[in-house]
Formats: structure tokens, C-alpha cells, sequence
């Protein structure tokens, strides 16, 4: 811990709570000492510093890859056109399945993909994607295809396409009017779809962006890092406390408060962060207390109580009776 003097002491008492500037502080204002952590929640280790919780909220991250695992029935009926039709989104005979997912722009706008598959031969499926209803990719006005998945006759991983298909989304205006900025280059991987003689399902269908959040919590892992906890779902470090131990706990100095501080006796201190080398781990929202159970020693006390005025009411007895014996004649 840390004083407003700068001069460090040490406790094992975890009573911490947060300041009006967002400090873990105890009950004497010391701060609570640790790493802190990037823009990126990447804690950077090195000289500890006065540990201040987050209050700002995330700022949005545009999307840059979706990954798409799922298999497409390969017994469904060819659905692809022969008279040159195009696709018709409104269409579902035009198509065999759709999908969809939202994804961000570089303001954490949403912006709704809708995938659909069309099978255009034996083993080959035409992905058509639409952005809020309209495609992405055109070819003389009408719809086109961003890619076209091939898979062998085993109808395991695609051999087509190669890597990952780029996605440029164009701006769309939402129902509001608001219109969102245009997405470059989202990488699309595929690779997990699979052919098989079995029903549409998508198992997984993932990407990395999102909108802004506002912060709604602070947890303390194990091994101490703080992690802040934000409105749409995200998460990340905000720091990581530090640990201390002594070759001799017992030569340090008490100041008061539970608090301790090192001397030539106690050595000093061997730092670093929870579960590293002999250094133990964090049990948030506990604190660590005597392990007497008062219910029990009071209980205790009462039957030690009754068993005196016992052994009292004897001796009285006793003495009572030699009364009357000696009075005797």
C-alpha cells in the first residue's frame, strides 16, 4: 500500500473500497498497489503504481473477420436458375437457406448481414450476402454471388475458396436514417462448413466486432487482474494487483491499522502478482478472519460456568455437612 507520502506499508487485511477518483483505498486512505493495463487490456508489468478502477466506458470496434461453420445439405435440390433469373432474397424457392448476423462499423453502427446459400451444382453452393437487404456484391443490377464454396465428394472441408473471401460492406441506411460508414475488407473464413447428407444447421458463426459499451461491473480474478465489465457484452483488464512476501514476516514493524512495514530484520520484499512462485491467490468478495466458531465457545463457556457452580454447590454441601458433624454432642 501506498500513503499519500508515497511511503509503502504492507497488510494482509483486504478491506479495500473505491474512492471518489476511482482508487482502492483502505480505511486509513492508503492505495492499494498494482500493474496497470493499456487501451488494449494488456497489463504492463513493471513498477507498481496506486491501482485506480476504470470509468470510461469501451470504445466500438469496427469488424474485420467472420467465421462461419455449418453444413449445408447435400441432398437438397439444385436451386440455382438455368434461364438466368436472378436470385430473389424474397424468393425462398431461389435459394436453399439463409442466415444472418450483425456486424459493426468503425462507429459501432450495426449493420445486419443476411447469408444465402444457393446450390448450384453438385458440390458447389453460391453465398450470396445482402446488408440490410441489399447486396453487398451486384452484376448487371441484379445480385451476385461474393462467393462460391466447392467441396469434394467426401463433402468435408471446402477446397474452394482458398483462404478467406474479402467482404466489402457498402454504407446502408437504417430505419431511423442514420447511415452508417462502409465496411473494407472483412475477412469471411469458411473452412468449417461441411457437406453432408444431413439438415442445414449453422454451429457457429462468429466475428469480432462491436458497439460502444458503458461500464456495468469490476470483478477480481485469482490471480488478480481487475476486469471491468462493459454494457455490450465485452471485457477487459483494466490491471492486476501486486503480492509481497518476506524471507521473515516476523521482522516487520507494526504501524497500526494492520499495517506493516519492512525492516532490516524482515529483508526485503520479493514481489509479484498472485499464483506466482510461492505467492498465493486471490479469493474475491472474502476476507480472511478467525477460525474459532464463537457459537460454539460460547456454548463452551456456559458449560464451563454451570460446571464450577456444580463443583461449588458441592463444596457448600460438603462444608455444611463437617458444620454439623463438629456441632454434634
Amino acid at each position: 500500500m501506498s500513503s499519500a507520502s508515497g511511503a509503502l506499508s504492507y497488510t494482509r487485511n483486504g478491506q479495500f473500497k473505491a474512492d471518489n477518483s476511482g482508487f482502492l483505498v483502505n480505511d486509513q486512505g492508503q492505495h492499494l498497489m498494482g500493474y496497470p493495463a493499456d487501451a488494449t487490456g494488456t497489463v504492463i508489468p513493471g513498477t507498481a503504481s496506486a491501482l485506480q478502477l476504470p470509468t470510461a466506458g469501451i470504445t466500438p470496434a469496427v469488424s474485420t473477420k467472420i467465421s462461419m461453420e455449418m453444413n449445408l445439405d447435400s441432398t437438397a435440390a439444385v436451386t440455382a436458375p438455368t434461364s438466368g433469373t436472378p436470385i430473389d432474397f424474397a424468393d425462398p424457392t431461389t435459394y436453399n437457406n439463409a442466415t444472418s448476423q450483425t456486424v459493426y462499423d468503425v462507429k459501432g453502427q450495426p449493420v445486419a448481414l443476411t447469408y444465402y446459400f444457393q446450390k448450384a451444382s453438385t458440390d458447389t453452393w453460391n453465398v450470396y450476402v445482402a446488408a440490410d437487404g441489399t447486396p453487398i456484391a451486384t452484376s448487371g443490377g441484379n445480385p451476385a454471388p461474393s462467393t462460391t464454396i466447392t467441396f469434394p465428394t467426401n463433402g468435408s472441408a471446402p477446397t474452394a475458396p482458398v483462404g478467406t473471401v474479402a467482404l466489402d460492406i457498402p454504407s446502408v441506411t437504417n430505419a431511423a436514417g442514420a447511415t452508417t460508414v462502409p465496411i473494407a475488407g472483412i475477412a469471411l473464413d469458411v473452412s468449417g462448413a461441411t457437406e453432408y447428407g444431413a439438415k442445414f444447421g449453422v454451429t457457429n458463426l462468429t466475428q469480432d466486432g462491436y458497439a460502444s459499451g458503458s461500464l456495468t461491473g469490476v470483478s477480481f480474478s485469482a490471480n488478480g487482474v481487475v476486469t471491468a465489465t462493459y454494457s455490450n457484452g465485452q471485457t477487459k483488464p483494466a490491471g492486476q494487483l501486486e503480492l509481497a512476501t518476506f524471507r521473515n514476516p516476523q521482522g516487520l514493524e507494526p504501524t497500526g491499522g494492520n499495517g506493516w512495514i519492512q525492516t532490516a530484520a524482515s529483508g526485503a520484499p520479493i514481489v509479484g502478482v498472485p499464483g506466482d512462485g510461492n505467492l498465493g491467490v486471490l479469493q474475491a468478495g472474502a476476507l480472511e478472519e478467525s477460525n474459532v466458531d464463537l457459537t460454539q465457545e460460547l456454548v463452551n463457556m456456559i458449560t464451563a460456568q454451570r460446571d464450577y457452580q456444580a463443583n461449588a454447590q458441592t463444596i457448600k454441601t460438603e462444608d455444611q455437612i463437617m458444620q454439623t458433624i463438629v456441632n454434634l454432642r
